[in-house]
């Protein structure tokens, strides 16, 4: 007699849950879907934040990648259309999307004018159609990408005033912002006006929805106004006042238990809350309890998962909104002074430099540099 033949299954590992990540490798937007790649998985999310696939194998689709790959380094999307993936000191333009290597690639990163030894950060091509690789946390290469060689160095500060060395990755976005991840925030980059969103705060690990605490400046310059500002990244944006933000701060203990009891069973919806012009509204989609928030200039849903990350960051924010109130006199007296400068100039090019050579003007004072270039650097 002889023994049959045995065959051994290995079970493949479980796929990592994209909420529980710290570490992301890259995001890419093609088409209506954000790409998000961490190890060897990818997820593909909807850009109105839904999860519309399972997670997939790099590897399954990109066959091409040598097996010693265990991630991707950066990746972005040509203005033609291509996508170019970085990995191991090497550089693969791929069709899209037909997933197909082009002739003469991969080739190294020394052939794009990278070091040898170049750290890659990210890769994006921007709204005004440039191309920029970032490397060793502050530099940068421009492509061109009509021959895919540099076309420039530059610092990471030259190119992105105020956005931090050593990001983790950065994508361009369909709201007309360039988006930077650094540890674990977002900021939001406009190019066409320099100004930089600081002090936002991911709700979730994909940072689709964020909390932003800021001073605003409004065109007229005459005047600073503290608010707390809740999204998305497809533009829905609501403006809280600090009284608007207590009350929903104080109102944790009724929502939260809401969205316990209502998770998992019907209960009755709680009647809205107002306080002052900020209405909490109790709801449900597609089973999932929710709420949602109404202001006189838009309203904003949040799931039951996002809302304790919420509130678990009301003394943070708390602690950032004390310390911006108390420079808010400050800014406005700087503001008068930087007007009263920039007036005295016949061409308005030249308000910038007039304010940097008046006496009020600090060049070692990180407000009077942040106000220079982010209010008075395109007037």
């Amino acid at each position: 007699t002889t023994t049959p033949a045995t065959t051994t299954t290995t079970a493949l590992p479980e796929p990592p849950d994209p909420c529980t990540w710290r570490d992301i490798d890259t995001l890419l937007v093609l088409g209506k879907r954000l790409f998000i790649t961490q190890g060897q998985y990818a997820w593909s999310i909807g850009l109105g934040g839904k999860i519309v696939d399972r997670p997939f194998f790099l590897r399954d689709y990109v066959r091409f990648l040598p097996k010693t790959v265990t991630r991707l380094l950066a990746a972005y999307q040509t203005v033609k259309g291509d996508l170019v993936l970085f990995a191991d000191g090497w550089v693969y333009m791929v069709s899209y999307p037909t997933l197909e290597l082009r002739a003469s690639w991969p080739r190294r990163i020394t052939d794009l004018g990278l070091p040898p030894n170049a750290v890659i950060n990210a890769a994006l091509n921007s709204h005004t159609g440039r191309t920029y690789v970032i490397y060793n946390d502050y530099a940068v290469l421009e492509m061109d990408e009509c021959i895919m060689m540099a076309r420039g160095y530059h610092t990471l500060q030259t190119v992105f005033p105020g956005i931090p060395s050593s990001v983790r990755t950065a994508y361009r976005y369909t709201d007309g912002h360039l988006y930077f991840i650094h540890r674990d925030r977002f900021f939001a980059y406009n190019e066409f006006t320099e100004t930089v969103t600081s002090r936002r705060y991911n709700l979730i690990r994909t940072g689709y929805k964020y909390l932003e605490i800021g001073i605003g400046v409004p065109p007229t310059l005459d005047t600073a106004t503290l608010h707390v500002a809740m999204g998305d990244t497809t533009g829905k944006k609501i403006l809280l006042n600090a009284e608007m933000w207590k009350g929903l701060v104080d109102s944790r203990a009724i929502v939260c238990d809401y969205l316990a009891r209502a998770n998992g069973e019907h209960v009755n919806a709680h009647p809205p809350m107002r306080m002052d012009d900020l209405t909490i509204r109790f709801a449900s989609i597609n089973g999932q309890p929710t709420i949602r928030l109404d202001t006189p200039t838009g309203r904003l849903t949040l799931s039951a998962p996002t809302v304790p990350y919420l509130y678990g960051l009301r003394h943070c924010a708390e602690r950032v909104i004390a310390t911006m109130a108390s420079v808010v006199g400050q800014v406005e007296a700087k503001l008068r002074a930087f007007k009263h400068a920039a007036a005295g100039v016949e061409d308005p090019s030249d308000a910038p430099r007039a304010i940097r050579d008046s006496k009020d003007f600090d060049n070692n004072d990180l407000l009077d540099c942040e106000l220079l270039v982010v209010v008075f650097g395109n007037i």
